[in-house]
């Protein structure tokens, strides 16, 4: 759902929401995650430091304004 890289450039982080469905009922689709089943995936180079700091980024869609 989202991809950032750290602020030191060294790894790629990929917010994953894993499996969901689709609610087809109502007046607009809405996705629904199943808890526990998505993932923050961190992507490094060969050779790149094992440690860096955080990419800010949340496994949660965001909030619809209203």
């Amino acid at each position: 759902m989202d991809v950032r890289f750290s602020p030191d450039g060294n790894a790629l982080y990929v917010a994953d929401l894993g499996a969901f469905t689709v609610n087809l009922a109502g007046p607009a689709p809405f996705p629904r995650p199943f808890p526990g089943t998505g993932a923050i995936w961190r992507i490094t180079r060969e050779g790149a430091p094992a440690g860096g700091p955080p990419a800010n980024l949340s496994p949660l869609p965001p909030r619809a304004q209203p």
